[in-house]
């Protein structure tokens, strides 16, 4: 990746680079450089997609961001006192949620929300974290602007 990410600040305050709804896709490309790939779908939207990170764009502003875990290396370390996290893609359930309770951050699982093939986690700071039941992984954790 070509910049440095803080998750802290993403997990606790659901922000990133404090990108917000009014984001453009230039505000992106002067901090991040030139997406890695674009997907254009015209007036339904674009994703400028980084390694693991993926913004999307409705109407030249920023409506998300995806980081992705499942087909990827990519880890966090978190060390919260004598406790070390390690957050990547083969993060247990019961980790995540130790973690997010020593980030102090309230969270639910949104039973209606949630399929057969994955749970939603919801937090405070207006994450969503999707963790699979078939490979017991997690597959991103996205903030939405919309």
């Amino acid at each position: 990746m070509k910049f440095s990410l803080d998750l802290d600040l993403f997990f606790e305050k659901g922000t990133l680079f404090n990108f917000n709804i009014e984001t453009t896709e230039n505000d992106v490309i002067n901090l991040c450089g030139e997406p890695d790939e674009i997907e254009d779908y015209g007036k339904k939207g674009k994703y400028f997609h980084y390694d693991n990170l993926r913004f999307l764009f409705s109407h030249s502003q920023l409506g998300g961001i995806d980081l992705f875990f499942f087909n990827s290396d990519f880890s966090f370390k978190k060390t919260v006192g004598e406790d070390v996290f390690i957050i990547d893609k083969n993060i247990e359930l019961v980790t995540i949620l130790l973690l997010l309770n020593n980030y102090n951050l309230k969270w639910n699982i949104p039973y209606e929300k949630s399929l057969q093939d994955y749970l939603l986690l919801e937090t405070s700071s207006e994450l969503k974290i999707y963790y699979y039941f078939y490979n017991c992984k997690i597959e991103r954790i996205s903030r939405s602007f919309n």
